[in-house]
């Protein structure tokens, strides 16, 4: 099993949601604010997507590299890649949303989260943000995976 400290601090923030109208979560805020462009104005609110910079304040808190981008391919070129059926506990999962393009294309819209399990039909059980307004676990189709990737050097 690898040793995945970032999983502890994904964990912690299971719950978080966004807040209600035109309010916004200060802790969602925090995620998007350590990514590159994540404190401008038309960004730094919680209606932003933010899957991407919530694995990547997770990566950070725990002392790990980090895309810091804001859109969830950026992590399709992150640490080393794993082969889907060697997938662990805290590897980074990268989906597509809306259209199945491939994962060479990495401006198309995708969702990312970390690996918890594989589910009773096939599906990848993933601990993320912006899933159903929240951080939660969710199962998503094997189907949508696009890669499955670890911080390098992590056993």
């Amino acid at each position: 099993m690898i040793s995945a400290p970032w999983m502890a601090i994904a964990r912690a923030e299971l719950g978080e949601r966004e807040a209600p109208g035109a309010a916004s979560n200060p802790r969602i805020v925090e995620y998007l604010a350590c990514c590159k462009g994540g404190d401008k104005p038309w960004a730094a609110r919680d209606s932003t997507p933010h899957c991407a910079a919530f694995v990547s304040w997770c990566m950070l808190a725990a002392g790990q590299p980090a895309t810091r981008a804001l859109n969830a391919r950026s992590w399709l070129r992150y640490g080393d890649p794993v082969a889907v059926e060697d997938a662990r506990a805290g590897d980074v999962l990268i989906f597509w949303r809306h259209l199945p393009l491939p994962a060479s294309v990495l401006n198309a819209p995708g969702h990312v989260g970390f690996f918890v399990a594989w589910g009773p039909r096939g599906q990848v059980q993933t601990l993320g943000a912006n899933q159903g307004n929240c951080v939660s676990v969710r199962a998503y189709p094997r189907a949508r995976l696009l890669a499955v990737r670890r911080p390098k050097g992590a056993q």
